[in-house]
């Protein structure tokens, strides 16, 4: 074998030592010598938060990190709707029992169970205010939740 080797990009002749290994070439060496490799990489790297699959992966992660905000601040005033709306009468172990069954019933069955507020906390507010008590909390499907709340959004707001 030759100690030198033609660059396929610079067109000039070189040792074998300044290409890099490659082990699925006929020889053993890359195409391009050393400093094309690297010179190749870095215009191609100079690009890469332009691509559209890293704009998009860029996207992608400001959403997550505004949908986590958005679940903090939406859970933040919950739990302060839900204070305002336990009287100090309310049985909190109870309430806490119920909590505790719907996740059982979950379990159990693969269906997911939530808690459901017969005379909703604040979403009608304007209207009239439920309380966190357990007279008036259910367990609902998931689904027969969702159908409860488009019938009371139909039937308060006419949407």
């Amino acid at each position: 074998m030759t100690d030198t080797k033609l660059c396929s990009k610079c067109g000039t002749r070189k040792l074998r030592c300044e290409f890099y290994k490659q082990k699925r070439a006929r020889d053993g060496r890359q195409a391009y010598c050393i400093a094309c490799k690297r010179k190749a990489d870095s215009e191609y790297n100079k690009g890469y938060e332009q691509r559209p699959e890293r704009i998009l992966k860029k996207r992608q992660f400001e959403l997550t990190k505004k949908r986590m905000l958005y679940k903090q601040k939406w859970q933040a005033m919950r739990d302060k709707h839900l204070q305002i709306a336990t009287p100090p009468w309310a049985n909190k172990q109870a309430i806490e029992d119920i909590y505790k069954k719907a996740d059982q019933l979950t379990l159990e069955t693969g269906v997911v169970h939530e808690v459901h507020h017969i005379y909703p906390l604040f979403q009608f507010r304007h209207i009239f205010m439920g309380l966190h008590v357990e007279s008036n909390l259910t367990i609902l499907t998931q689904h027969e939740h969702t159908e409860e709340h488009k019938k009371l959004r139909k039937k308060y707001t006419g949407n």
